[in-house]
């Protein structure tokens, strides 16, 4: 993305060209993996361990 915005120029830095946009939502979708990776190795931690007594009951 960077050697693309150099190639490009400032032309590239404004609102609304093409290379502005697909920067910006590849940058969001690289960034979305890493929490939603934390997230589900939370609830596979959780799940894996049971925290759960047999006289407990959830109802």
């Amino acid at each position: 993305m960077e050697a693309a915005a150099r190639l490009l120029g400032t032309r590239s830095a404004f609102d609304g060209q093409r290379a502005d946009k697909i920067i910006r939502d590849l940058s969001l979708y690289l960034r979305q993996a890493g929490p939603d990776h934390a997230r589900d190795e939370a609830a596979r931690t959780l799940l894996d361990h049971d925290i759960w007594e047999e006289s407990d009951q959830l109802w």
